[in-house]
C-alpha cells in the first residue's frame, strides 16, 4: 500500500487527491520507497476475522477548508464490504469526501 499524508512536509507534491508517483523526492525512491509503501500482509496479524487493505481518505476540516489526503493500511472485518470506510466514524470537525479501501498492493493511489 501506499503511506502518506499530504499534511506531511515534503508529500504534498506526490500525495494529493491525484497521486504523483513520479514527484516522490529521489531519496524516498533510493531507500526503496520505504518511507511510502508497506506490505499491509506482513504485519503479524493472522486472523480469521480480519483482513488488510489498502485506504485512501479525502477529509476536510469543517473550520478551515483544509484538504487532506491520507494513503495507509488498515485492518477490516471479512464481513465487511469494502465501501465500509464510507460510513466509518471520524473526528468531529472533519467531513470525510472520499474513502476507497481495496486489495492489491499499491492501489490507493
Amino acid at each position: 500500500c501506499w503511506t502518506c499524508s499530504s499534511e506531511t512536509i515534503g508529500a504534498e507534491n506526490f500525495c494529493g487527491e491525484i497521486f504523483r508517483e513520479q514527484n516522490i523526492p529521489e531519496d524516498i525512491k533510493k531507500r526503496n520507497y520505504l518511507d511510502v509503501t508497506k506490505v499491509c500482509n506482513k504485519t503479524g496479524i493472522h486472523s480469521d476475522f480480519i483482513i488488510p487493505v489498502c485506504r485512501k481518505t479525502v477529509e476536510e476540516n469543517i473550520l478551515d477548508g483544509k484538504i487532506t489526503v491520507k494513503r495507509f493500511c488498515y485492518f477490516t472485518n471479512k464481513s465487511d464490504s469494502l465501501d465500509q470506510c464510507k460510513m466509518d466514524t471520524i473526528d468531529q470537525g472533519v467531513k470525510r469526501t472520499f474513502c476507497q479501501d481495496c486489495t492489491t498492493d499499491r492501489c490507493n493511489t
